[in-house]
């Protein structure tokens, strides 16, 4: 303690102050980012004019893109990147991601962007997907009292497995399970299906995202904000408990379906899915002619001479007998 007391008044000798408290408080990532832009404060690089536009051009192509895909993308921009970040003139989250993690660490084409993602990436949901199937094709795997089994054969009466025991000097066992057996099994939750796919379902959820529009975004957050942070200013605050409970409906469903209950606060997230294309080839030339092109009508029998430059269509139309 008189330490500490020495240590304080030679502090105020120099009119300062200080805090003792423990490292755990730390934000090591942070300090991490700090130490490594630390060149780029003091060296304030003449970055070339094109090449930050190059940069910012590529960023903006995107609401995020990791630091490895803009590297990858345009060469010999790495500098011009960490001078635009130690700026702030590019959008990065000094406190949790590092640098020194390309491959995860993400720029942001705005701070809307930004908090879009924070707010998608809290709302992972950590229960079991309801939407996940047990595949008895040869080759799935599935854990079985803690065990790893893998289906080698599926025939019309019974399914071969084997264990897979991935310790040293141990040996496979065989079973055979009829399909009914394995359908109660797996009704009852005793066996689990081992599937990877998390990452892929965080891929699938982020394209949803990137297809939404700036204001789709911003609304999405806002209503993140209503249901979880209550303290948070937003401009929704004021709407009825039942559109919240709508909300939250919306939420626990896009937990199921995309493991992310953000997606669901997305106006209108079912039309920012999937290839949107026509599937169904244009219109043949003829009908566009006849929608466009005036006809003539004559006789009882009305016929439309349809004209276009390359040919005349001839097509029957029926009337009402009050409209000859």
């Amino acid at each position: 303690m008189s330490k500490r007391v020495a240590a304080e008044q030679a502090a105020s000798d120099l009119g300062a102050t200080f805090v003792i408290r423990s490292s755990r408080e730390n934000s090591w990532a942070l300090i991490e980012n700090l130490e490594f832009l630390r060149d780029y404060k003091a060296w304030k690089p003449q970055n070339d004019v094109s090449q930050i536009a190059r940069l910012h051009e590529r960023i903006a192509c995107r609401p995020w893109s990791t630091i490895a895909s803009v590297l990858n993308d345009l060469l010999d921009i790495a500098d011009t990147l960490y001078s635009e970040i130690s700026c702030g003139r590019v959008v990065f989250n000094l406190p949790s991601d590092r640098l020194t993690n390309p491959q995860e660490a993400l720029v942001f084409r705005d701070r809307h962007a930004a908090v879009a993602y924070r707010s998608f990436a809290k709302s992972e949901t950590t229960s079991p997907r309801q939407s996940v199937t047990l595949s008895i094709s040869p080759g799935a795997r599935f854990l079985w009292d803690g065990q790893l089994w893998e289906v080698l054969n599926r025939g019309d009466s019974s399914i071969a497995c084997r264990s897979i025991d991935q310790k040293p000097g141990r040996h496979s066992n065989f079973i055979e399970l009829t399909p009914a057996v394995l359908d109660e099994l797996a009704q009852q939750g005793k066996i689990i299906p081992e599937f990877d796919k998390p990452l892929a379902d965080r891929r699938d959820a982020l394209a949803i995202l990137e297809r939404v529009s700036i204001q789709k975004l911003e609304i999405a957050v806002e209503r993140y904000r209503v249901l979880f942070e209550p303290d948070a200013a937003t401009t929704l605050a004021h709407r009825t408990p039942r559109t919240q409970r709508y909300w939250l409906a919306a939420y626990r469903e896009a937990e199921l379906h995309y493991g992310y209950g953000f997606i669901g606060l997305v106006p209108n997230v079912e039309q920012c899915q999937g290839n949107r294309c026509r599937k169904i080839g244009p219109a043949l030339p003829v009908n566009e002619e006849i929608k466009s092109v005036p006809y003539e009508v004559r006789g009882p029998l009305r016929t439309s001479l349809v004209q276009s430059p390359t040919r005349a269509v001839m097509l029957p139309i029926k009337v009402h007998p009050h409209s000859v």
